[in-house]
């Protein structure tokens, strides 16, 4: 059975493919690796967990504020306007990432930005506030 799954690049990326056989004869050989894959396994099957009780269990406002929050932590810049998140990231793209349109996404993004919360353009976001988006619920 082949399992395929779709990925897109927020920044210039290089990818290579390793036949299964291959994979499964590196963890075997080289328990280091082996350690290293489980544990990235395990690291994604927590944070689609997250995702999967986010979906379930918080406002549209919460989910944003959350994602905002981790790009934040993965990519964040700090300087002295507040934390810079330097990836083109469109309302769309954030609305995919946490199950809400994009129409939504702007509503929510709008009113931070006139609280003076967050601000969003097609290069990037700047989190102004990330004590206020961490107490969205």
């Amino acid at each position: 059975m082949s399992l395929r799954t779709t990925a897109e690049a927020m920044e210039d990326t290089s990818l290579c493919e390793v036949p299964r056989d291959l994979m499964f004869r590196m963890i075997e050989e080289t328990p280091a690796f082996g350690r290293h894959v489980t544990k990235l396994v395990g690291l994604r099957l927590r944070t689609f967990r997250t995702r999967v009780e986010e979906l379930l269990g918080k406002s549209a406002p919460a989910r944003v504020a959350h994602a905002i929050l981790e790009l934040s932590h993965h990519h964040g810049i700090r300087d002295g306007g507040g934390v810079l998140i330097p990836l083109r990231l469109s309302q769309g793209d954030l609305g995919k990432l946490v199950g809400l349109t994009r129409e939504t996404v702007n509503g929510i993004v709008q009113a931070w930005r006139d609280q003076g919360v967050m601000e969003m353009d097609r290069r990037s976001i700047r989190i102004r506030d990330a004590e206020r988006l961490k107490r969205v619920r």
